[in-house]
């Protein structure tokens, strides 16, 4: 246990989300935008996407994050959308993401052991109330099944992102599992009740940046995998989705729930 005292050892962690992997279990199949449902739930069509309005900004963003795949050897795709451009991008309040950091938190340490749900609340000052439905869903289910357990316990890699874009974590590149322990001793550390919010934002220009490249490595591992080519080096597939998921909603506008993850 760690010191929240909530959450398991980070070896336990990897291993559940391993083990789904290799098991090929349901947690997988992501919902798509604009559904209330996850594993166990039968899925909301999603609407038509639509895509951002090329500007000056966005396409010279896209120019960076691809000449820096290239660079790197990872596949790219120029037809790629863009991103939102910096003036059509609200930003979340440090409030907004402090909260969804705890939320997050709690529905990852819960998917390891159901029990601590309540302890966990009470030691980072949450309601019930405060969390997504999906969540909520989740939370009062007593006995949630392996892929839905799996599916928040992968959420954990949402929270380097989330963190990162405050100023508490130094994001590593996406091809190992976080390290939960120092991950969630840092949640306490930062956002834990009682403690004044104590966080230096970055520029929301660099969360865009972030945003746009994480998207773009996304497509490279979902490409690779679904023609059945060998994974890309430095590309955990799974981790990319849940930074596409952290990073869509700082810059997205859609609610936590509804966040876009197609590639």
């Amino acid at each position: 246990m760690t010191d929240l005292p909530i959450c398991p050892a980070p070896l336990a962690t990897a291993f559940v989300r391993r083990a789904m992997l290799a098991l090929g279990a349901a947690w997988a199949v992501r919902p798509g935008p604009a559904s209330a449902a996850w594993p166990g739930q039968p899925a909301a069509i999603p609407p038509k996407p639509t895509f951002p309005t090329e500007t000056p900004d966005s396409l010279a963003r896209r120019q960076r994050s691809n000449a820096a795949l290239r660079a790197a050897g990872v596949p790219v795709l120029e037809s790629l959308p863009v991103l939102p451009s910096l003036a059509d991008v609200t930003e979340r309040t440090r409030d907004e993401v402090a909260h969804r950091i705890k939320c997050l938190a709690v529905v990852g340490v819960v998917s390891e052991e159901a029990s601590a749900g309540p302890k966990a609340m009470a030691r980072l000052k949450l309601a019930p109330a405060d969390f997504t439905p999906r969540e909520q869903l989740f939370l009062q289910t007593n006995d949630p099944v392996p892929a839905q357990r799996a599916y928040f316990n992968w959420h954990y890699e949402c929270l380097p992102v989330l963190m990162w874009s405050q100023g508490t974590w130094t994001m590593a590149p996406p091809a190992d599992l976080v390290d939960v322990r120092p991950l969630t001793r840092t949640v306490l550390d930062v956002y834990g009740a009682g403690k004044p919010l104590a966080v230096q934002p970055r520029p929301l220009a660099e969360v865009l940046d972030m945003a746009d490249l994480v998207y773009r490595q996304h497509w490279a591992a979902t490409n690779a995998r679904i023609n059945g080519k060998p994974p890309v080096p430095g590309l955990n597939e799974e981790v990319l989705v849940e930074r596409h998921r952290a990073l869509g909603w700082l810059t997205g506008g859609a609610a936590w729930d509804d966040v876009d993850l197609s590639t």
